[in-house]
C-alpha cells in the first residue's frame, strides 16, 4: 500500500513512473499545444477571410447603388471565385437579382436566384431565393414553374409566405378556389409572427371570396332602380 512506503521508496516509484510514461506525456503535450496553435491560426485565417469577403461585398453594393453593373458583376465573380464558402456570395447574388429586376432583365435575375436555390448555404437563404424566383416566374407568366418552386419550404418559418405566393400564382391562373385556400393557409400559418402582411393577404382573399347572394343582391321594383338590402339590426 502506498501509505506504508518510505519517502525514498515513493521517490523511486515516481522516477520509475516518469521514466516509463514521460515520453507519452511529452507527445501528448506537444499535440495539445500544436492543436491550440493550429486552432488559433485557423481562427485568425477565417476572420481575415471574412473581413476580405465583407470588403468585396461592400464594394459590390456600392457599385449596385451607383448602377455600375459591370463593376458589380466583377465583384460578384470575385466573391464566387475567392470567397464561395462564405454567405456573402449568396447575399451578393440576391442583390444582383434585385438589380436585374429593377432593369426589367427578368431572365438574368432568375439566373442569379436559381444559383442561390441550387447552392445557398442555409435552408433559409434557399427559401428566400425560391420565393423571389417564384415571383419572377409569375411576372413572366410562368405560373406552373412558380408553383413547382413553392412545392414545400425546407423550414416552416417561411411557410406563410410560400402559401401567399402560391395563392398569387393560382389567382393568375384563375384557379380561384385553390388560390383562396392558399391565402387562408397563409393567414393561418402566419399566426402572430408577422411574416406576411396580413391586411394585404386578407384583402386578396376578400377579392375572390364569394359572398352569399342573399345578403348583397340588389332588389329592384323599377328598371334601373336598386333597392339596398335590408340592414340587419340584430
Amino acid at each position: 500500500m502506498d501509505e506504508f512506503l518510505t519517502d525514498d521508496e515513493r521517490a523511486a516509484e515516481a522516477k520509475t513512473w516518469l521514466r516509463e510514461n514521460g515520453p507519452f506525456m511529452v507527445v501528448a503535450l506537444a499535440v495539445a499545444l500544436g492543436s491550440l496553435i493550429g486552432w488559433n491560426k485557423w481562427q485568425d485565417y477565417t476572420k481575415t477571410r471574412a473581413e476580405q469577403a465583407s470588403a468585396v461585398y461592400e464594394e459590390l453594393m456600392a457599385a449596385i447603388a451607383s448602377e455600375r453593373a459591370i463593376t458589380a458583376e466583377e465583384k460578384l465573380n470575385q466573391l464566387v471565385d475567392e470567397f464561395g464558402a462564405t454567405p456573402y456570395k449568396d447575399q451578393a447574388q440576391l442583390a444582383m437579382a434585385r438589380l436585374q429586376m429593377d432593369r426589367n432583365a427578368f431572365d438574368e435575375a432568375a439566373a442569379y436566384l436559381q444559383a442561390v436555390v441550387d447552392s445557398g448555404h442555409t435552408a433559409e437563404i434557399r427559401n428566400i431565393a425560391r420565393l423571389r424566383l417564384a415571383r419572377v416566374r409569375i411576372h413572366q407568366q410562368q405560373y406552373a414553374e412558380a408553383l413547382e418552386l413553392l412545392d414545400s419550404p425546407e423550414d416552416t418559418a417561411l411557410a406563410a409566405r410560400f402559401h401567399e405566393v402560391r395563392g398569387d400564382a393560382l389567382l393568375a391562373m384563375e384557379r380561384y378556389e385553390e388560390a383562396r385556400g392558399e391565402y387562408q393557409l397563409a393567414l393561418t400559418s402566419d399566426g402572430s409572427s408577422g411574416v406576411v402582411d396580413r391586411v394585404y393577404v386578407q384583402a386578396k382573399l376578400d377579392d375572390i371570396t364569394p359572398v352569399d347572394s342573399g345578403d348583397t343582391e340588389a332588389m329592384t321594383d323599377e328598371p334601373g332602380q336598386a333597392i339596398p338590402a335590408q340592414e340587419d339590426n340584430g
